[in-house]
């Protein structure tokens, strides 16, 4: 059964001119085009550079998520930018907090806000089952 994967990285946004994510997903794209980032049992259905600003992100969010089935299974990659990092980091969880150091490119920089309002709490976490340290080992 093959594996669907979503791709996606952000534009420019605050002090970063040229954002790698960005760079990152225009390259994976060109390899598609060229028919050359094919892999056995995976196809990527979509590879999109991303405004930063949760609007623009909840728009897309809203435009692909509901295409996802159960038949095949979906990964979903987004690479986000860490400007004093060095290296790429995977990260095993996610917590339901909004915290901006600055605002996003529509000029929201909210403080301790809940992401998923139905959830009901600030400090709860998602977890990946994938087995990240086995991924950053190969």
């Amino acid at each position: 059964m093959p594996v669907d994967f979503l791709i996606t990285g952000f534009s420019a946004f605050h002090q970063v001119d040229s954002n790698p994510t960005d760079i990152l997903i225009q390259q994976l794209r060109a390899l598609q085009e060229r028919g050359t980032a094919h892999l056995a049992e995976a196809r990527v259905i979509a590879t999109d550079v991303l405004k930063v600003a949760v609007g623009a992100v909840s728009e897309w969010q809203s435009s692909h998520l509901p295409k996802l089935t159960a038949v095949n299974p979906t990964v979903l990659v987004h690479f986000g930018l860490d400007v004093g990092g060095k290296v790429f980091r995977l990260e095993e969880q996610a917590v339901n907090e909004a915290t901006f150091r600055c605002p996003d490119q529509d000029g929201w920089c909210p403080h301790e806000e809940m992401i998923d309002k139905s959830d009901g709490s600030l400090r709860a976490e998602l977890h990946t089952s994938l087995q990240l340290t086995d991924l950053q080992s190969e």
